[in-house]
């Protein structure tokens, strides 16, 4: 969760069903990454570190950093509590430090649309990377799609923009990485967002304005929204395996940055 919303969150909230699709769709795509033990698996702009404790869980014998420019001295004491040995929570890509290991992964879970250079964001993590190591690592991206759907919604999470794969591989043209997938997944909120944005602009109701730390769901609803989630990804990941490619609200790339 992002920590601009993690402050309006109550104390034992749930956590939203979108997040946790997208958190089981994330370790999905993770599965075409070689990611080798005893290397870092760094995630920028972590937030509360919820994926981290994940990827904690799914590759104990790594090193993980999670960057967030929200870090402020008291939730950095309060998140690092009660993390294992091997994560590090860091406020700037500056303090990064390797300890001569390499990286295998770095993550951009819904961060880029936040900057308004996505180019110049990558190019940093690249820089401060490179301050310690140059070899290859894998860079998975997970962006909001389709520009025409912009909304309230984004204004209140600070988006400047959303994606499509075009935008996405041209990103990766640019930086010189090698593209390995990409796709669009969450068709069904995809047709969900239509449908709410067409009511909106009839004025037929009100915008949306709230994040994922607004969520009023119980467990159970958590769970059933979860399981559509994680199954549209599924049966929708297959059919582009036949080259039927449908839409969804979000999209991703799974890229290389090659050794230098």
């Amino acid at each position: 969760m992002d920590l601009t919303e993690l402050h309006k969150a109550k104390l034992n909230f749930t956590r939203h069903p979108w997040e946790l699709a997208r958190a089981k769709v994330v370790m999905h795509i993770l599965k075409n990454v070689s990611i080798e033990k005893d290397t870092w698996i760094i995630d920028v702009g972590c937030g509360d570190a919820f994926f981290l404790r994940q990827l904690c869980r799914k590759y104990p014998e790594n090193y993980f950093l999670g960057v967030d420019v929200e870090f402020t001295d008291e939730v950095l004491k309060k998140l690092s509590s009660d993390l294992p040995s091997n994560v590090v929570l860091t406020d700037s890509l500056q303090n990064i430090n390797l300890n001569g290991k390499k990286v295998s992964v770095v993550l951009l879970m819904d961060v880029i649309e936040h900057v308004p250079d996505d180019f110049k964001l990558i190019k940093d993590i690249q820089s401060a990377i490179e301050k310690s190591q140059h070899d290859s690592y894998h860079l998975l991206i997970t962006v909001p799609a389709f520009q025409y759907l912009f909304s309230h919604h984004d204004v209140f999470l600070k988006h400047f923009r959303r994606y499509n794969l075009s935008m996405l591989k041209n990103l990766c043209i640019r930086l010189n990485y090698q593209l390995i997938q990409k796709g669009y997944f969450f068709f069904c909120l995809f047709v969900a967002r239509n449908i709410i944005k067409f009511l909106e602009n009839a004025r037929l109701v009100a915008p949306q304005t709230e994040g994922v730390s607004a969520f009023k769901g119980g467990r159970w609803i958590s769970g059933l929204y979860q399981s559509v989630l994680w199954w549209d990804y599924i049966f929708f990941s297959m059919l582009s395996k036949f080259g039927m490619d449908f839409p969804g609200l979000s999209a991703y790339i799974l890229c290389r940055k090659p050794s230098s």
